[in-house]
């Protein structure tokens, strides 16, 4: 009657304490530059955390995130930048997205280069393509399934009506309008 009882002996006490003990959380909110950690990859990601998905100034959070990309820049740890920098892309509103890359090119393309800009913009615009492709390409789909259901629906109605069914049957049936149905009606007959 113990949900620990499921647990073999030796992983009971571990299991313990990972489903019941504490865990300690970070308010960002609460946290000054002072209380940050001096891990340039760690300042990155608690800011990116504290700033990203809140409206704040943009050039306000790429000042405060500038040192740590200027010291992982310095020993090429672009892949934790370019992760960062998705994920602000990401947590904000297209219009927020402008202005917060357009002050990240302003203060750091001078650090980074403007080859690693260029290629940070090139991947997120590929992406944006793509789900725009995807999207047109379900939208499509979702379009002409409609439309084939149409066509079966109109098809069925014809040879309802072909074999004598009356108008109001074959509308409860089909769901087309009376309209529709006595032009089929009308079609059958020639």
């Amino acid at each position: 009657m113990d949900i620990f009882d499921l647990f073999a002996p030796e992983h009971k006490e571990q299991a313990m304490n990972t489903l019941v003990a504490p865990y300690p959380l970070i308010d960002l909110n609460q946290t000054s530059g002072a209380d940050m950690p001096s891990d340039p990859w760690l300042i990155l990601l608690f800011n990116a955390l504290k700033y990203g998905p809140q409206k704040n100034d943009p050039e306000m959070v790429v000042k405060v995130i500038e040192v740590a990309i200027i010291h992982l820049a310095e020993n090429d740890d672009l892949g934790l930048v370019h992760t960062a920098l998705r994920y602000f892309y990401e947590v904000r509103g297209r219009e927020e997205r402008q202005a917060f890359w357009e002050q990240f090119k302003a203060r750091l393309q001078p650090v980074l280069g403007e080859k690693f800009m260029i290629s940070i913009a090139d991947e997120i615009r590929q992406e944006g393509m793509q789900k725009g492709i995807e999207q047109g390409m379900q939208k499509g789909i979702e379009q002409g399934m409609q439309k084939g259901i149409e066509q079966g629906m109109l098809q069925v109605a014809r040879n309802l009506l072909a074999s004598g069914f009356d108008v109001e049957v074959v509308a409860k049936n089909t769901g087309l309008a009376f309209a529709v149905l006595k032009s089929l009606k009308e079609d059958v007959r020639h």
